[in-house]
């Protein structure tokens, strides 16, 4: 047993949160893992192109909003 835990019902509740933590670790490390995987992809995809891959849109002046 931990020292935290004073009975074996406590002890199983460390457990279950230990496997919880790192179950949400995995979770969260492969959307980390997927997120760069993307993101060299399409940098790789942009250095492939012949052409410019951003699309800009039309300045649009935006206006001030005058309160009630």
């Amino acid at each position: 047993m931990l020292s935290p835990a004073k009975s074996v019902e406590q002890m199983r509740q460390v457990i279950s949160n230990d496997y919880l933590d790192a179950g949400r670790t995995i979770f969260f490390m492969l959307r980390v893992l997927a997120t760069v995987a993307f993101g060299v992809r399409s940098a790789l995809a942009a250095r492939r192109s012949a052409t410019p891959t951003a699309n800009e849109t039309p300045y649009v002046p935006v206006t001030a909003v005058e309160g009630p």
